[in-house]
């Protein structure tokens, strides 16, 4: 009797040592996101281009879109709100500006009535940022084409 209690104890005191060494050996061992290109989730973006990296304003863009835009957008694919590597090619920096910084601004062209109509939320509005600010973001937007 006392013996199935002791090899009990010792499976279970087995399955633990191993489960610790298999959570040390994967943390020693794991890719960094680095490794595996540029991680783009939500609101953490990390950069590899360190010539972008060096620019105060790209920097600056980083800051705003992360801190504003990154927990519905991704700069490449389709997140809570659209993709915007490509913004640039369809609105200019005036009508950006106007449409994130004035609430009561709501476009009705085409594109933006169809996504409305993809997305059925509104962006955001953000009346605390200059359109300074807003043109460094969609220049940080922007590397993410090339």
């Amino acid at each position: 009797m006392i013996y199935r209690h002791i090899r009990g104890f010792l499976i279970c005191c087995w399955l633990l040592v191993t489960g610790i060494c298999g959570v040390l050996l994967y943390m020693a061992f794991r890719p960094t996101p680095m490794e595996n290109g540029p991680f783009i989730c939500g609101n953490t973006l990390m950069d590899n281009n360190a010539a972008y990296r060096s620019d105060s304003a790209f920097a600056d863009g980083k800051a705003v879109f992360q801190n504003n835009c990154a927990s519905c957008h991704n700069p490449l694919k389709d997140a809570t709100g659209p993709a915007l590597a490509d913004i640039n090619s369809f609105r200019s920096q005036e009508w950006i500006c106007r449409f994130l910084t004035k609430p009561t601004y709501i476009p009705n062209d085409k594109r933006a009535i169809n996504l409305r109509k993809q997305y059925g939320l509104k962006c955001m509005k953000f009346p605390q940022l200059s359109c300074k600010e807003l043109e460094a973001a969609v220049k940080y937007i922007d590397h993410y084409k090339h």
